[in-house]
């Protein structure tokens, strides 16, 4: 993810944690359910979109959401990817119709 410009506050990637931009960007949450599974996989449950990065992400209350769905403790991830205001919208359905997110409603593709 970090080859195609995501960054994260939560880990040390590229000598630096990624600090939240004042910008707007698209935004992913993902956990991983076995904390102890080095192979383990992290599992986007939210995507969304802010014109301002920082400030959406401090107020956010998906993390006990993930948490209280996921009924042990879950190492959330957070990654964001700053981009112009008027590609942010596009950018969000894109990748809601990628990962099918499921704490997202709008957007999804329902599989039958």
């Amino acid at each position: 993810m970090v080859a195609d410009g995501w960054r994260t506050p939560n880990t040390y990637t590229n000598g630096e944690f990624g600090a939240l931009p004042d910008a707007p960007g698209v935004y992913m949450f993902s956990y991983k359910e076995d904390l102890f599974d080095p192979k383990g996989t992290y599992r986007v449950v939210y995507v969304g979109k802010s014109n301002n990065l920082r400030k959406r992400h401090i107020r956010h209350p998906i993390r006990l959401t993930i948490e209280d769905q996921a009924g042990q403790p879950a190492h959330v991830m957070c990654w964001f990817k700053e981009m112009p205001a008027d590609a942010i919208t596009q950018a969000e359905i894109d990748l809601i119709q990628k990962y099918d997110p499921s704490l997202n409603i709008v957007h999804r593709v329902r599989k039958l």
